[in-house]
């Protein structure tokens, strides 16, 4: 959401969303962000401010000349280099904290690795180092933001499962959602033989999202469609709650769906691949099941608008459906699938939406 960068005035932080971008105040170098994202610390003459990312207001952490370098915890620990020295400060929420000498020496650039068991990493002449601190406190798992939207929320949890980051992946979840992953489902794909390609989001109703993952083994692509239930903390943190997995058999054998927009009285199905219009026409090979509907399709966006003459009822739930008679303009057949989903609400947001794909 924002982006912390040293100018020649100092220390400036942007709002990537509005553009805006803000002093905060003097600064000899660049600092960190504390793992909640909503404070910034950074080095000064006198020693470390802290600036709250919201009001871009900064405030004095501690007295410390000389700072060559600063890491943040999510234990709430700093770990400060000098020229001779690396210290440790513990973060006190309005100042009057307190630099512990750790031990002598040239302990430049500090990094806290992001597993929380004390591990960090430093730079000494043209060497780079890692250590261990002994009786680091280890924090705990970092959520999101309360004003975090779904989509954001499912964009860093799909973006931390691709490069890899658990930890960074299970701050998206809550405690059930975590149950779920414990028991089978597959969070990081760590395999050498199985690696997570790409994603792509087919539909996103409020409180529900349908995932396509695309595995690659070697050369070999299979898919998943995962359907993920989200849901707000206690404090207002929307994480996710539930997850199912559905494997996409004969994946990619036919045009595929990659997208999904329901709106009031029509929904819009996007492919990957240029379909036959003649078949886009023909009755049974697109549509909402039990619904007299429209099939137009725009071929420059391998788009097919399905039309709801009554408009689609707020709530109600609906069966988009695909069948092996909808072809692409290489006469490849669609595999039968199923996306259920929900009538959007007046003010044009989709409810939920849930996915049963099956093979035929």
């Amino acid at each position: 959401e924002r982006l912390a960068y040293v100018g020649p005035s100092g220390v400036r932080l942007i709002d990537l969303a509005s553009g805006r971008d803000t002093l905060v105040g003097p600064a000899t170098g660049p600092g960190a962000w504390s793992q909640d994202a909503r404070r910034y610390a950074y080095p000064t003459d006198a020693g470390i401010a802290v600036a709250d990312a919201g009001s871009a207001s900064a405030s004095k952490l501690v007295d410390l000349a000389g700072v060559t370098g600063l890491t943040w915890s999510r234990g709430n620990e700093f770990l400060v280099s000098t020229a001779s020295w690396l210290y440790l400060v513990k973060y006190a929420d309005g100042g009057g904290a307190t630099a512990r000498k750790l031990q002598a020496g040239s302990f430049a650039q500090p990094d806290w690795a992001p597993g929380g068991n004390g591990v960090f990493s430093y730079r000494r002449g043209n060497d780079l180092w890692v250590a261990r601190l002994q009786g680091a406190v280890p924090g705990v798992a970092v959520t999101p933001a309360a004003n975090v939207s779904q989509d954001d929320v499912i964009s860093g949890f799909m973006l931390a499962r691709k490069n890899g980051q658990s930890d960074q992946a299970l701050a998206f979840l809550d405690a059930a959602g975590r149950d779920v992953f414990s028991k089978g489902l597959t969070l990081i794909y760590a395999d050498p033989q199985i690696t997570l390609a790409r994603y792509s989001v087919l539909l996103s109703q409020p409180g529900r999202v349908v995932v396509r993952l695309v595995l690659a083994h070697g050369s070999v692509q299979t898919a998943v469609d995962e359907t993920l239930t989200l849901t707000p903390d206690a404090g207002g943190h929307m994480l996710i709650h539930s997850v199912a997995d559905t494997p996409r058999t004969s994946f990619a054998a036919g045009p595929e769906v990659v997208s999904v927009v329901v709106a009031n009285g029509q929904v819009q199905v996007v492919f990957d691949s240029d379909l036959d219009p003649t078949t886009v026409s023909q009755p049974g090979s697109i549509g909402i099941r039990g619904v007299a509907t429209q099939a137009t399709l725009d071929g420059k966006q391998r788009t097919v608008t399905l039309t709801v003459p009554g408009g689609l009822t707020a709530g109600a739930g609906y069966d988009l459906q695909i069948t092996p008679l909808l072809q692409d303009t290489g006469q490849r057949r669609a595999v039968i699938y199923d996306l259920t989903f929900v009538g959007p609400t007046s003010s044009g947001a989709s409810p939920t939406a849930s996915p049963s794909p099956t093979a035929g």
